[in-house]
């Protein structure tokens, strides 16, 4: 049932100078239908990616009329549960054409064992399941209605291990997964789309945007969309640490999970290249002190400069803070600074747990917080 892909992979949300890839060569043929009775499917590909190396393709099995298996169920040994969400995290991004989407956020795993996703006749996404998790879906998933793909990206050794095809719901066939970082499913055929060149008419760039996505109370989408004042050279977003939100022992902040302390609520962002991902979705860890003690931090500020070749802006530096007291751990690469020539960010936050965006000029605020809608899962920052 593996299929070894011999063209170049390109891993879609891993940089492009890292060829390994997780959809690009995906073999993907669309099945027109032979007769009224038969309903148009397509294959589809579940690609394994470790540290941006390939390990495994699987193709979904297709009977000689056609008829392809149109869903996929990924599971993982249980974990331990804190706030809702299982640790050592897992977390699933949404995609289309092999693009992640602008508009909707990634999410941390519930607590559970899996997930459950199944295409449409056309090859778009239905609305996934959890496995096993405790709450409803439609308060953990949302995700475009065209998305064609999703990965499962896994820290801290805590991945799928197991992946079974579905024929409209039922178990076809059952896969023993080798070990890798991310599992990505998809549909499309199409290679990852480069950037695109970013063209600024005027002699001098535009201001840096932040697209701040949220729901309103009954699930409607809602943004807002804010341009840095002219003296502005970063910003900051925060989330909440409440102590009134606790979980079991010790805590928000930093949860102590396998020998790894890891944030919580779950800290994710990617930097972007014009739009496009440079790397895998990263999940932050707590940093240490000398003693080998967690730091907590709810607060990350990017700072950014003008950008030489390309009239606009990129992100040239990133420091974190509790409650805007620096902090500085051991470990020295806690949290990946932002490649060269980064002119884009997104940030999630978990469980509502947004707090507030400023505009900063050096470490001082500029006016009052970014205007928001309410319950913000993402922010997108571009130059």
């Amino acid at each position: 049932m593996a299929t070894t892909l011999t063209s170049s992979l390109k891993l879609l949300i891993l940089p492009t100078t890292l060829a390994a890839a997780i959809i690009g060569s995906a073999i993907v043929t669309p099945i027109s239908a032979r007769a009224t009775s038969q309903p148009k499917t397509v294959a589809s590909q579940l690609t394994l990616d470790n540290n941006g190396t390939f390990v495994a393709s699987y193709v979904s099995p297709c009977t000689k009329k056609g008829i392809c298996d149109n869903g996929l169920r990924l599971t993982w040994a249980q974990g331990p549960c804190y706030d809702q969400r299982t640790y050592p995290p897992l977390a699933v991004g949404w995609f289309y054409q092999n693009i992640p989407t602008a508009k909707y956020w990634p999410i941390a795993s519930p607590c559970g064992v899996g997930i459950t996703m199944e295409w449409s006749p056309g090859g778009t996404l239905q609305p996934p399941n959890w496995v096993h998790a405790p709450l409803k879906n439609q308060d953990l998933v949302r995700f475009p209605k065209h998305a064609n793909g999703a990965t499962v990206y896994s820290y801290g050794g805590h991945a799928p291990t197991q992946a079974q095809w579905l024929l409209n719901g039922k178990v076809k066939s059952t896969i023993a997964l080798p070990a890798a970082d991310d599992a990505a499913w998809s549909s499309d055929p199409t290679p990852p789309a480069s950037a695109s060149k970013r063209v600024h008419k005027n002699s001098s760039p535009a201001a840096p945007t932040i697209v701040l996505l949220g729901r309103k109370g009954s699930f409607t989408d809602a943004w807002s969309t804010t341009s840095a004042p002219s003296n502005a050279d970063g910003i900051q977003l925060a989330w909440f640490l409440s102590e009134q939100q606790k979980g079991q022992g010790r805590g928000r902040g930093c949860r102590l999970v396998v020998g790894t302390y890891w944030t919580d609520p779950p800290v994710m962002f990617e930097y972007t290249a014009n739009g496009a991902l440079e790397g895998r979705l990263n999940l932050l860890a707590c940093p240490t002190d000398r003693g080998g003690d967690p730091l907590d931090f709810n607060m990350l500020d990017f700072n950014w400069k003008e950008n030489s070749s390309d009239n606009g802006y990129v992100l040239d530096g990133i420091s974190a803070s509790i409650n805007n007291q620096p902090v500085q751990g051991n470990t020295s690469d806690w949290f990946p600074a932002p490649p060269s020539g980064t002119n884009g960010l997104y940030f999630e936050s978990d469980l509502d747990d947004f707090q507030w965006a400023y505009w900063l000029n050096g470490s001082s605020y500029l006016g009052g917080a970014i205007s928001h809608p309410a319950h913000v899962r993402l922010e997108t920052w571009a130059g």
